[in-house]
This record gives structure tokens, sequence and C-alpha cells, in this order.
């Protein structure tokens, strides 16, 4: 009977090795997500694995062998326990599924970019490498810091991609 198995893959391999899996006819599901990464001084949208190192793969081990997934390229191994292969549940891969974006094929996961309370510093412009506290976004693009300056508090609005975390 056929199940999902959880694949553990090599580092920044999980593309290459899905790739690899379906070339030799596994059905594979690598769930996707977007996330801001700073790139040469600017915020970028980079997609993602959702679970970095993993991917699943839908197979019948009492037919399919496991040796020739181990002896895929990107792939290290797969998630075992007890020398067993671990299932994930097809619930699970069912829900990730359902919440993949039909457009992107990418799965929302909706986490803010910084929590209130956040230590964060200023990149650049006026007030750079002054670290504050994040207080909350204000829109898409910017943000409400407080700032230490002339020995008072000051709440000081800001681009989101002049910000990065302090800690």
């Amino acid at each position: 009977m056929k199940q999902w198995y959880a694949i553990y893959t090599k580092p920044n391999k999980e593309l290459m090795a899905e790739e690899n899996l379906q070339r030799q006819d596994f059905v594979t599901y690598l769930p996707l997500t977007c996330e801001k990464r700073r790139k040469r001084g600017k915020w970028q949208d980079c997609t993602v694995p959702l679970f970095a190192r993993y991917l699943f793969v839908n197979m019948d081990v009492s037919i399919q062998s496991t040796a020739t997934i181990r002896s895929t390229f990107g792939v290290s191994n797969m998630v075992r326990f007890t020398g067993e292969p671990a299932t994930v549940p097809g619930d699970l891969v069912e829900l990730l599924r359902s919440r993949t974006d039909r457009v992107t094929g990418l799965i929302s996961t909706g986490t803010p970019q910084f929590e209130p309370g956040q230590k964060v510093v200023v990149l650049d412009g006026p007030f750079k490498d002054i670290k504050g506290v994040f207080q909350q976004t204000n829109g898409d693009h910017r943000a409400m810091i407080l700032l230490e300056l002339l020995g008072r508090k000051n709440r000081v609005m800001v681009k989101t991609d002049l910000i990065m975390s302090a800690g």
C-alpha cells in the first residue's frame, strides 16, 4: 500500500533531490514558501522549502526499494524510526497541499518578519547602526521602532527593509 515517507536531503539540495526522485518515477511533494532574506543590502523574496532539508515521497515499500532513494543525488537518507522508514500521515500532506496557492505553488506561513519587543538595528539612513526595539508594522513596507535619541525614547517610522534583527 502506498504511503508518504519523509526524505532527509543534503543541505540546500531539496530541489535537486526532488527532481532526481521524479526522474526515477517517484511521486514527490516538496512544500515551498516565500521568505524575506537580505542579499546585497536589500530584502528579497526567496522561495525556500517549508521544512529545510525535508521532502515527501509517496511509495509502496513492499514493491519499491528504498535503496534507490538513498543513492539518489541530493538525498542524504530516508527518515527512520527503529530502523523502519518513517511514515507521514496522508492527511498532513493533503492539508499542506490544500494550503498551497494554485498560482504560485507556495504555502503562505503568515508569520510576521518582526515581533513586538524584538531588538532591531537600523541598517541605513540617518539612524544607521542605532539599535532599537520593534513596535509594530504600519502597512507592508513601514515599521515603527523605538529608538533612544538625545536621552529620550522616540518612536520613529522606517522602511522595513532598513531594519534587521539585532539578536
